[in-house]
């Protein structure tokens, strides 16, 4: 009832049974309830409530605490779990820089900032927008901005207060020309994707704080990054920009491990999202953990200076297509 129609409802309701507590003589019982009412709006000692849940909500911390389940069940199946080792390949700075660019290119195209791959890489480039799509051009840089820094993506949280710093200082980079996004603010409205519903606002930070409790705990740089992306996109912090952030965290948690960043082509969006959803909606965790570990796989190729070459190679695997009209080819590079 507060989550839905706000404190002041809930005061509503404990004077309807306040009334109806005269009326059926039962003044203890009703003074029970009042208690555990007034525990949770924070003017009562919270001893008299007993899920983990309501205590939250009483001392100022209220989470999601469905969403926590499904955090606690990925973890279950995350922290035993062995990841095949991909180091590292793009060691030098031309190199680094044209794997930034590919990654904040498919990123942004996956949300909708749809440029040919040549007209992107101008952007990247030059620093020139491109008239009449500053604010998609602006998305492409702001991405780039974050993702080509070293010293930005070397930085991992090590506490919940380092979390949402990392978190809110890159929202602001990556959504800096975008002010009707609130750039490096948490959401003041709910957001959701089809049928799904997003963390409600006012349980952002709560459900963070909690869930964060499980990464702390995990030790392989693959394990700490599919929890991380998973825990930021279900989430869903900030009012627009939250899949970049969760990509972005992912592959920070994979660079600062020295191994190779996962991109998701555009050929395959359709199946990252729906693993997405199946982790989601059906507690099912091995889609998620085998399609992220395909595009390692597939991503642990994309390595070397040349761009006409990288270009060549991504056309070939398919990367640029459609989803409903091909799919991911994997072709083994030799160095």
């Amino acid at each position: 009832m507060i989550l839905v129609q706000g404190e002041n409802k809930l005061n509503e309701f404990r004077e309807k049974l306040r009334e109806v507590s005269v009326q059926l003589n039962m003044p203890t019982e009703f003074d029970k309830i009042s208690a555990v009412i007034s525990a949770l709006l924070s003017t009562h000692n919270i001893n008299v409530l007993s899920s983990d849940l309501a205590k939250a909500r009483a001392t100022g911390v209220p989470y999601d605490g469905a969403r926590l389940e499904l955090f606690a069940i990925l973890y279950e199946v995350l922290k035993d779990r062995f990841f095949v080792e991909r180091p590292n390949k793009n060691r030098d700075e031309s190199s680094y820089r044209l794997i930034s660019f590919f990654e904040s290119y498919f990123s942004n195209y996956i949300e909708g900032t749809e440029f040919t791959v040549d007209e992107a890489k101008s952007i990247v480039d030059t620093g020139i927008v491109i008239p009449k799509r500053l604010k998609d051009s602006h998305d492409i840089l702001g991405t780039f901005s974050v993702i080509s820094s070293r010293s930005e993506m070397n930085k991992t949280p090590s506490n919940y207060e380092e979390l949402i710093e990392l978190l809110q200082k890159r929202h602001s980079i990556l959504m800096r020309e975008r002010e009707d996004c609130n750039p490096g603010n948490f959401k003041e409205v709910n957001n959701q994707a089809g049928n799904t519903l997003f963390v409600h606002h006012t349980l952002v930070k709560g459900t963070l704080q909690q869930s964060f409790k499980y990464y702390l705990t995990l030790k392989e740089p693959m394990a700490r990054a599919l929890f991380m992306m998973f825990m930021i996109s279900e989430v869903h912090p900030f009012f627009d920009g939250n899949g970049r952030i969760a990509r972005i965290m992912m592959n920070a948690e994979l660079f600062r491990g020295d191994q190779s960043r996962i991109i998701v082509p555009t050929v395959f969006r359709e199946d990252y999202l729906l693993a997405l959803r199946k982790l989601c909606r059906s507690k099912e965790p091995e889609t998620y953990i085998r399609i992220m570990e395909k595009l390692h796989k597939f991503s642990d190729n994309l390595y070397g200076n040349d761009y006409n070459d990288l270009n060549a190679y991504l056309r070939e695997c398919n990367a640029y297509e459609d989803p409903q009209s091909a799919k991911l080819i994997y072709i083994e590079r030799v160095s």
